[in-house]
């Protein structure tokens, strides 16, 4: 792909890790970096994300200037699109930015920023998209994870599909309607209508329905006795008996 810089490495610790350190040390020459295998892959607090080969593990440098909220659910609408695309499904989102199909996990971001010597700023989109194997569970699991080849017959190399995603990631910038991404995510959600249980930094635990998305994409949830926004923390959909 014309402009797109795109590393292919066997062997990682951590795609996030390695575009976070070439940045800190003033190198952004790389944009976008992939491997087989990571062998301390991470999500989204404490949890760990098992890297199996055969499964996408990509991290994109998105750069901003201004309000860096639209990055996550920008990229997620790209992953959703391409995944509807490219397989013929069409996967529904978990708030934040986690991809669920037919009450699997297929796909997941981890999002951190970070800035160059020279003051410039990014945002590292971590991506990981289980393509052909399914990673086994463990008590850190909320849900049961799934593959694309469970659910379509389609097969792209991880590489071609990390190409495809990592240019559209980079298509990002400051002007995205924010209205728009949000109504799109909110038409799209999982979590919507769905009562949920939050554990927020410290372990305070919130309970409630999800009703909306706020104008910063903080979920607005309706407890017994009021409507709080989450900006973060360990969000589980609880299912109705």
């Amino acid at each position: 792909m014309s402009g797109l810089s795109i590393l292919h490495l066997e062997h990682l610790d951590s795609t996030n890790t390695f575009l976070k350190n070439r940045i800190k040390c003033g190198d952004i020459s790389i944009k976008a970096a992939t491997a087989d295998i990571q062998t301390s892959g991470r999500g989204r607090g404490f949890n760990q994300w098992v890297s199996l080969r055969g499964n996408l593990h990509l991290s994109v440098a998105v750069e901003y200037t201004s309000d860096p909220i639209p990055v996550g659910p920008w990229c997620t609408k790209i992953a959703h699109a391409v995944i509807s695309e490219k397989f013929g499904i069409k996967p529904q989102i978990k708030w934040p930015n986690d991809l669920l199909y037919d009450n699997t996990k297929i796909a997941g971001f981890l999002l951190e920023m970070v800035s160059s010597p020279c003051g410039r700023k990014f945002v590292i989109c971590g991506f990981g998209l289980n393509l052909t194997k399914v990673p086994t569970p463990d008590s850190s699991f909320h849900y049961k994870p799934g593959c694309i080849a469970d659910f379509s017959d389609v097969k792209i190399s991880p590489r071609i599909i990390g190409e495809e995603l990592a240019a559209g990631f980079l298509n990002y910038n400051d002007y995205i309607n924010k209205n728009d991404l949000r109504l799109w995510i909110s038409e799209n959600s999982a979590t919507i209508g769905t009562k949920v249980q939050v554990i927020l930094p410290g372990n305070r635990v919130i309970t409630g329905t999800a009703t909306s998305l706020g104008d910063d994409f903080a979920l607005e949830v309706q407890t017994l006795d009021s409507t709080i926004k989450i900006t973060g923390g360990d969000l589980v959909h609880l299912m109705e008996n």
